[in-house]
């Protein structure tokens, strides 16, 4: 039976009225449902998940006559599967602000207690706007209700720092929001002109403008037929073309929601350009066959990420695309945190540097302990050992510096400041006219900022060997350093080898009258052995000038055997997560001599050229048993740092001079 309007029977469901609306920005309801614990239910201000529902028809779109927070609650009408809570078996409603529902009055014409069935999903055919809870749309302001799920409401989300919601990377578009569908890539399959027009869909208000246009300067032009259709086309798809370039340029505002927002789960978003970029990045795969020739191949690499992360770093100041998967911040700290895994390359060449010095003093070392009189030879063992304590003490010491010394070279050299600058500049002033009808059929657009992400081989030898020109003073040092320990020790023992010498000599007229000089002439080998020690020493090579020879100097080898042939090397040099291992073409193969011609040339030029790393301060502590350094009666600190004898930076910035002694 139906019953009439005046007439209400108390039972629900006798008048069902359907109805479809939108969840009103909930920036002004939100305390509805409460987000720190709480232990009584006096301490929840809200009835459950409900919201408020603006309603198509019943409620105006905007602010003015009815604000969010005054619209009514709707309750949710759950599955049966999301249980109702009761035993706590249940699922929570996934809606939010700018969600379109439906659903019907509980209450019939009352219209006071609506009841959310269901929600209408979005798709990438809606352009989401960026704000809710505004006047954008009214019933006398039209426009398409369709809002981002990370819209800005009239309150911000977190209330304390005034911080929004920002979507992921999964969340986020990976096309230029303001792109407009015209300018889009179309879909495979679609037929299109030669132009890139789709003859099977109409033209927009812009296109059509654009068409009118073109057809009066094609009449003014004298164009007819198939010239004149072809002429207007041309304009039509310039027009386009031109536009997309105002829209996207860097100084145009984005206008469209930056998230993205469907059901769509193959469109490519920024998160899947991150993740593409990251199983593309070259890492360094160290082989052991050739460690110096791998070790520059792995600073080629390194340097070829920092190049490659640099060039999207400085094309998303006017390329979204770039911005939106560029994972660097500052370039700098970048290119400091790269140089700190070069650095670990680099030693692997100073410790074949280092192998060398010390292969050679032992060959001299040999011959010298060959010449001399037992009774000293297991002394000359302990200096031995001695010197290679040095000399590790010397090189590990220059270890210490190469990541600063290496990040400067690289900053230098790359000078990031200066390349942002000049990117800045040219989004600036590479902004479109507006595409005015007197450029209509003009192809010139607005480019882009050009940078050439290829690093050779011979960028990272120069390098490699800059870092050892500024290092090759304290190389020279290390190396003077044995030689004089070495003298030392045999000034101290001459005596002794002269003593041998002279009672050598005295026996040699008879050894030579006796035996002849079958032997050999053993009087001048015993001379070689005692008076020519300064000859054998001098046979220290000039790292410096032979630093091609040390690096290609080969301590051990795999065939030992006779006839046995060498082991297959490996071939990958670097591998990455989308392709797997790979290998270096020849032309890019390192060259050692060449980085020893560049250090023995050019390294006193390129010492000059490129600034030295700041040394980090010398923090300083006061010993036990010694009161802190006192500013006044109320304050004191523990550490400073020495300006000079007495005088020190305290560590609230402040200085002070004190007489108190350091251990």
């Amino acid at each position: 039976m139906q019953e009439g309007a005046l007439f209400d029977s108390g039972i629900l469901g006798t008048s069902f009225f359907w109805w479809i609306g939108q969840i009103a920005d909930d920036s002004v309801w939100r305390e509805n449902v409460i987000c720190a614990p709480f232990a009584t239910e006096g301490e929840n201000v809200g009835w459950g998940r409900r919201y408020k529902v603006r309603i198509l028809g019943l409620h105006d779109q905007g602010e003015t006559e009815i604000a969010s927070k005054d619209l009514p609650w709707a309750q949710v009408m759950l599955p049966v599967t999301a249980g109702g809570f009761l035993a706590n078996r249940g699922a929570t409603p996934n809606l939010q602000g700018g969600n379109m529902v439906f659903g019907f009055f509980m209450d019939g014409q009352a219209m006071t207690v609506p009841v959310i069935m269901g929600v209408i999903g979005n798709n990438a055919k809606n352009d989401t706007a960026n704000t809710i809870g505004d006047n954008r749309v009214t019933n006398k302001q039209p426009g398409s209700l369709a809002v981002s799920g990370y819209a800005r409401g009239q309150k911000p989300k977190n209330a304390r720092t005034g911080s929004q919601e920002t979507p992921p990377d999964g969340g986020l578009k990976s096309e230029h929001p303001n792109s407009s569908a015209a300018a889009a890539r179309q879909r495979p399959g679609a037929k299109v002109n030669k132009y890139g027009l789709r003859p099977d869909l109409p033209l927009d208000d812009f296109q059509f403008k654009d068409a009118q246009r073109a057809r009066i300067r094609a009449d003014e032009q004298g164009l007819i037929g198939i010239e004149r259709e072809e002429y207007v086309m041309k304009s039509v798809a310039d027009g386009i073309k031109q536009r997309e370039a105002d829209d996207t340029s860097a100084s145009a505002p984005i206008t469209k929601s930056i998230a993205s927002e469907n059901s769509d789960v193959q469109q490519i978003t920024a998160g899947d350009i991150k993740e593409q970029i990251f199983a593309e990045e070259k890492v360094p795969m160290p082989i052991p066959d050739d460690p110096v020739g791998s070790a520059m191949k792995s600073i080629q690499i390194l340097i070829d990420n920092i190049v490659q992360k640099m060039d999207t770093y400085l094309n998303a100041i006017q390329s979204y695309v770039d911005a939106v998967s560029s994972t660097v911040s500052n370039l700098e700290d970048m290119i400091c945190s790269t140089a700190k895994k070069i650095a670990k390359y680099m030693k692997v060449i100073f410790d074949k540097m280092m192998e060398f010095v010390l292969k050679q003093i032992n060959v001299v070392m040999s011959k010298v302990i060959g010449a001399l009189p037992a009774t000293v030879t297991s002394k000359f063992g302990d200096l031995k050992e001695k010197i290679n304590e040095l000399i590790l003490m010397m090189y590990n010491k220059m270890f210490d510096g190469l990541a600063d010394q290496l990040c400067q070279t690289l900053l230098d050299t790359l000078q990031p400041e200066k390349r942002e600058q000049e990117a800045r500049d040219y989004a600036a002033n590479s902004s479109s006219s507006g595409g005015s009808s007197d450029s209509t059929d003009d192809n010139t657009l607005p480019g882009r900022f050009k940078t050439r992400p290829k690093v050779p081989m011979c960028y990272a030898e120069s390098i490699a060997s800059t870092v050892i020109s500024k290092n090759k003073g304290q190389i020279t040092e290390a190396n003077t350093n044995v030689i004089k320990s070495l003298n030392g020790y045999i000034d101290g023992i001459q005596g002794d080898i002269d003593s041998v010498s002279a009672t050598i000599s005295q026996g040699q007229a008879l050894i030579s009258g006796g035996l002849g000089d079958s032997l050999g002439d053993f009087g001048n080998t015993v001379a070689s052995a005692t008076g020519g020690m300064d000859g054998m020493l001098n046979m220290m090579p000039d790292i410096s000038g032979s630093l091609g020879a040390a690096l290609d100097f080969k301590n051990i080898i795999m065939n030992i055997f006779p006839g046995e042939l060498e082991p297959k090397k490996a071939i990958n040099d670097f591998y990455q997560l989308a392709t797997g291992g790979s290998g270096a073409a020849a032309s890019e193969l390192p060259s050692m001599a060449s980085i020893g011609d560049s250090v023995a040339t050019s390294g006193d030029e390129r010492v000059n050229r490129f600034n030295s790393a700041s040394e980090s301060p010398e923090f300083l502590t006061p010993p036990k048993g010694k009161a802190p350094v006192s500013l006044n009666d109320t304050e004191s600190v523990d550490v400073v740092r020495r300006i000079d004898n007495n005088t020190f930076d305290l560590s609230d910035g402040s200085t002070v001079t004190t007489t108190f002694e350091l251990e």
